[in-house]
């Protein structure tokens, strides 16, 4: 009888360690912008898969503290723009050291770096910047650095112009107000800073030329060509050709391949949860679900992909 007792405890445990829950925490961005809410209907589509792993979703200040929580081990995924994804996991830019326990899992959809201008300051170029008065972006973030290497390819500075160094977001009522000539702003668009802005004050959008914007693809893989379309903005009555760079999920290389596998299964088998929840972000496809991807795909996630034949 002792026996059966034991057999019966030990099939028990058994059956109860074979049903282990993960924890997993889920870096997303600021409460105000798209990284929270995206992240946290992503953490309640996949929680609510029941594949054995709950996702808690947490507001950050976004992509460079992001691929830090995942370097220490704090948090096991995140939503990382593919630039600083890029610069973190090949120690450039705001990185000294490279971040290599970065994987991707998907890329979202495209941010679009933005240069708008109040429509009397008289900016119809990048070239045009020069002793502006222009927002950049917080020094050392995403932002920032996209907005050097655009001047840079344009053979200019930051010294070049008259730096605001106020919150990019804060940029709505220095632009109303007058105090400030232009912003370049990386973001989903529609961003509602702008419309906020162009609700209030006409803008430019301001172009970039076709040349700049081939030879910075080339030279950087984690940037795309795109435009942004007419009417996007009011008054916008052209499209504009930009440049992007793709929201990334990512997640740890430490978790199990397995367990990555069935995330992404499960991401895209429910991926109509996102597109239909108004977050007003571009519909997510798997068809471009590695464009612009800058660091090594989770071997988990590989494994999906190769069976969808869209990685051979």
């Amino acid at each position: 009888m002792k026996k059966i007792y034991f057999v019966l405890i030990l099939s028990l445990v058994l059956v109860s360690c074979s049903h282990q829950t993960e924890n997993l925490k889920f870096a997303t961005g600021l409460a105000g912008g798209i990284y929270y809410p995206l992240g946290s209907s992503i953490a309640e589509m996949l929680t609510d898969s029941n594949l054995g792993f709950i996702i808690s979703a947490y507001s950050t200040s976004a992509s460079v503290q992001n691929c830090n929580l995942i370097k220490t081990s704090e948090f096991d995924m995140a939503l990382i723009q593919c630039n600083v994804a890029y610069w973190a996991y090949n120690g450039r830019g705001m990185f000294e050291e490279p971040v290599e326990q970065l994987n991707g899992i998907a890329s979202l959809y495209t941010e679009v770096i933005q240069v708008v201008a109040r429509k009397d300051a008289n900016i119809r170029s990048i070239a045009d910047l020069k002793g502006k008065r222009v927002n950049i972006g917080d020094y050392g973030s995403g932002n920032y650095f996209d907005a050097i290497n655009l001047l840079n390819a344009y053979g200019m500075s930051e010294s070049d112009l008259i730096i605001d160094e106020d919150k990019v977001d804060n940029a709505y009522l220095s632009m109303v107000n007058e105090n400030l000539d232009a912003i370049i702003m990386t973001a989903g668009i529609p961003t509602g800073t702008i419309q906020n802005i162009a609700s209030e004050v006409e803008i430019e959008i301001v172009p970039m030329d076709d040349e700049i914007i081939d030879a910075l693809v080339r030279s950087e893989p984690y940037l795309v060509k795109t435009l942004i379309p007419a009417g996007t903005y009011k008054n916008i009555e052209r499209d504009i050709l930009t440049l992007g760079t793709e929201a990334l999920l990512v997640v740890s290389e430490s978790l199990d391949d397995d367990l990555v596998y069935e995330m992404t299964k499960n991401f895209w088998n429910s991926i109509s949860h996102l597109n239909n929840n108004s977050l007003n972000i571009d519909n997510i496809d798997l068809e471009t679900a590695l464009r612009g991807m800058s660091i090594p795909i989770h071997p988990g996630a590989r494994k999906y992909y190769e069976e969808k034949n869209i990685l051979e």
